[in-house]
């Protein structure tokens, strides 16, 4: 079992700075961790994504004497499947386990359709379709956005690239111990979110 760094808010100021840096090791051990059980992968899906857009030939693996014509069926078959994908669209039911709640639970549903709707949710199961051919998965983030809805802050749904995920090593996302996403953040975002660190 690893060792889970201490909570930082409970902890004073010069015990949040040593644990900080523990922290900090201890995600980036994390990254490492899952980056070494994807380097295998990464060939895989960078050919898979020269066959989808027509590289089906590497420089020097084409034998001499055949024609530089590439006919790319993968594409319109990738294509044909998102379109069946996309109209059969996830459905979300709440169901209400007690008849008090009823109301709530028809207004939930309403509210799950009002966010797909705006998040434009069938628009990602097509992207989702071409990163499930690319890929062999697909990753979205259901999150809460405070700068959404004019800074108001909202609901949003966004497709996450399937190279910047990281994870244990298992078959099964819900065996995962532990799954993050790698993305760059600007300096002005990190301090808005974190006042007086730096």
């Amino acid at each position: 079992m690893r060792d889970i760094p201490p909570i930082l808010d409970e902890l004073e100021e010069e015990q949040r700075a040593e644990a900080e840096k523990f922290l900090v090791s201890f995600l980036n051990s994390l990254e490492v961790e899952a980056d070494q059980s994807k380097q295998d992968k990464y060939a895989v899906w960078e050919r898979n994504l020269d066959f989808l857009e027509g590289k089906h030939w590497r420089d020097g693996e084409r034998p001499s004497g055949l024609a530089q014509l590439t006919i790319n069926n993968l594409w319109r078959i990738v294509r044909q499947e998102a379109a069946l994908l996309t109209d059969s669209r996830p459905t979300v039911k709440v169901v209400s386990r007690s008849s008090k709640l009823t109301d709530a639970a028809e207004t939930l549903n309403k509210l799950v359709q009002a966010v797909f709707q705006k998040e434009h949710v069938d628009l990602l199961i097509v992207r989702s379709v071409f990163d499930m051919a690319v890929y062999g998965t697909a990753y979205w983030k259901v999150v809460w956005d405070p700068m959404a809805n004019g800074g108001l802050g909202d609901i949003v749904i966004r497709r996450v690239d399937p190279r910047s995920v990281l994870q244990d090593d298992v078959l099964r996302l819900e065996d995962a111990w532990y799954i993050g996403q790698i993305t760059d953040v600007p300096i002005v975002e990190l301090r808005r979110r974190f006042p007086g660190r730096g």
